[in-house]
């Protein structure tokens, strides 16, 4: 192994788990997709702050977020510094 992917899912304590293509648009509809990226971003990077350097992790995310240009990046930015990763 030399790579991770980090995915989101959320379950549904009636439905049960609700796939991304149907909680991704609504999160981005009503401003949470920047909450949940953020914490996926983080557990991502924490898990990956204790593997050996040659392991990788990636975390996909939603173009809307990729157009914040310069306040997405300085997330980032945090995210890393603060998980050391």
């Amino acid at each position: 192994m030399v790579a991770f992917e980090a995915l989101a899912r959320w379950t549904h304590p009636l439905r049960g788990v609700i796939p991304p293509e149907q909680f991704i648009p609504v999160a981005e509809d009503i401003g949470m997709i920047g909450a949940i990226t953020d914490r996926v971003l983080s557990g991502a990077c924490a898990a990956a702050s204790g593997w050996p350097d040659r392991l990788t992790v990636s975390v996909n995310l939603p173009v809307r977020q990729l157009r914040e240009g310069e306040a997405l990046l300085g997330r980032v930015e945090t995210i890393l510094r603060d998980s050391r990763v």
